[in-house]
């Protein structure tokens, strides 16, 4: 099943890359954030003029809304996915509209498994900081190791979390209840995906940085390669959820 779903979604995005589009808007909503802070950041650590950190930390409340946007563009895949299949055809307006209607389930689907797992790494995160405090580089690799196993299971438990909350009716901690379910009665095939999406994601993030080269347009070529890549994790989990479910 699972060399047929990863051709599958492979097979998805080469007959319609539109399916590219809502990661790219993404994309580029954040790469202009990123770009205004670090601009103020660095021109602070040149010049030590406050006035390029306030203009920095302005960037972080701008984040926060549009990192609600993102909620909701990364909600519309779940919804492609689904229409694709069973279409043939990418219906961008209404997986929007669907998307817009489930915003606050997507919220919930979101930030309970970030705040569960954020709250797990805490302990390890202190350790790490307790590490470099006292020039203990042990404690800083066991801190990090921890935390990484930590978002590595948190990842095979809340796999469908994102997708269930999107394609099920009711309450949304039902459908992540009902997405964990499914990942349990799965776990072989769940634990590889989880494996293969963060292989990709770290791949897409080592892009990232590679064209530093490049400069100014190789911040936004690097970010923008990244988001194609981290566009076929984003097809798997509901092409994986609709062929299980």
């Amino acid at each position: 099943m699972l060399p047929k779903i990863l051709l599958d979604s492979f097979g998805f995005l080469c007959k319609h890359p539109g399916f590219f589009i809502p990661k790219l808007i993404n994309a580029t909503i954040w790469n202009f954030i990123y770009f205004y802070w670090l601009r103020g950041i660095f021109y602070f650590i040149s010049s030590y003029d406050i006035e390029y950190l306030y203009t920095a930390l302005t960037a972080l409340p701008i984040a926060l809304v549009f990192s609600q946007v993102s909620i909701m563009l990364n909600s519309m895949y779940p919804v492609l996915v689904k229409y694709y299949k069973e279409q043939g055809l990418l219906k961008f307006s209404y997986a929007f509209k669907v998307a817009l209607e489930k915003y606050p389930h997507a919220f919930v689907g979101y930030m309970v498994p970030s705040t569960i797992m954020a709250l797990l790494i805490m302990p390890f995160a202190s350790l790490v900081g307790y590490g470099l405090f006292i020039g203990n580089i042990f404690y800083v690799y066991l801190g990090i190791s921890f935390s990484v196993v930590i978002v590595f299971v948190s990842g095979i438990v809340f796999y469908f979390s994102p997708t269930a909350v999107i394609l099920e009716k009711g309450n949304p901690l039902k459908a992540i209840k009902k997405g964990i379910g499914m990942g349990k009665r799965n776990l072989r095939e769940i634990t590889f995906l989880t494996l293969f999406s963060f292989a990709l994601l770290f791949t897409a993030f080592m892009f990232e940085g590679s064209f530093k080269g490049l400069g100014f347009a190789g911040f936004f070529v690097g970010r923008y390669v990244g988001a194609i890549i981290a566009t076929y994790v984003t097809v798997i989990n509901p092409n994986v959820y609709l062929e299980l479910k």
